[in-house]
């Protein structure tokens, strides 16, 4: 540690070059397992972890893991609605004050105008909300 520097002082919460998303490493793997902890056990809720990682064939080519493509949101929830309806709601995690890069405002723009649901999280409190206004019926 630096002299006269606190933790949060050495090390940036985003990437070199990001948009002010979460490091993966540092940050995204804290907001993630809070994430799982608050929703995992909550009754009629899923969540599912959509991770995208950028893998190559035997060819050599390259192909992106993960459901629905570039800029897809990095959790899917099902939960699960009074009238008894399982709702599909696409959960994105940014840190702070991070911003949606290009192909994420693309991919969720996109949803959205096919009538899916997709949210920005920054805290578990932020999931959970989204959970009590699906579980009451608001938005399914």
């Amino acid at each position: 540690m630096q002299p006269g520097k606190s933790p949060q002082q050495q090390l940036p919460l985003t990437a070199k070059g990001s948009r002010g998303g979460a490091r993966p490493v540092e940050v995204g793997q804290n907001l993630e397992h809070e994430l799982k902890r608050a929703l995992g056990a909550l009754p009629g809720v899923t969540l599912w972890r959509n991770p995208k990682v950028k893998a190559f064939t035997v060819e050599g080519k390259p192909i992106l893991t993960g459901i629905a493509g570039k800029g897809a949101p990095d959790f899917l929830a099902e939960i699960r609605t009074r009238s008894g309806v399982v709702a599909c709601v696409w959960l994105e995690t940014k840190a702070g004050e991070g911003e949606l890069n290009p192909d994420q405002r693309d991919w969720h723009a996109a949803a959205k105008r096919e009538g899916r649901h997709v949210r920005v999280i920054r805290t578990p409190d932020d999931a959970l909300e989204v959970v009590r206004e699906f579980q009451a019926g608001a938005r399914a």
